[in-house]
């Protein structure tokens, strides 16, 4: 279709390519605005920062994010729609080993919710 209206040629590898760089963008960004001392302006569009030094520091440690300082992100509430769901926070986060234990569990639903047979039901 983009092709028939406006002569623009886009393949699969292309669409992957873009799905690819707004997932890394968003762990990206993501990452620095959950640092204190970094926000986002909706109306720039792009990150804004408190402390030029504290900046610097996130740098250094995370060398991907230099470019991202004056970075224009047009589309970052789309990019959010896709992607915030897909990345997992510290609350309710759980690890393979805790999810492996929940499918292959053999705990009955009377122990589970505390109900055992000490319990006193009414």
């Amino acid at each position: 279709m983009l092709h028939t209206s406006s002569n623009v040629n886009v393949t699969s590898y292309n669409v992957k390519n873009h799905i690819k760089l707004w997932r890394s963008c968003y762990g990206i960004v993501s990452d620095i605005l959950g640092q204190s001392g970094f926000d986002w302006d909706d109306t720039k569009h792009m990150i804004t920062i408190q402390n030029e030094n504290a900046w610097n520091e996130y740098c250094t440690l995370h060398k991907s994010t230099k470019s991202f300082r004056f970075k224009v992100l047009q589309n970052w509430d789309d990019i959010v729609d896709l992607y915030a769901k897909d990345r997992t926070t510290n609350h309710g986060a759980e690890t393979i080993m805790d999810v492996d234990e929940a499918m292959n569990g053999e705990t009955n639903e009377v122990e589970f919710m505390g109900l055992g047979a000490k319990a006193n039901i009414a």
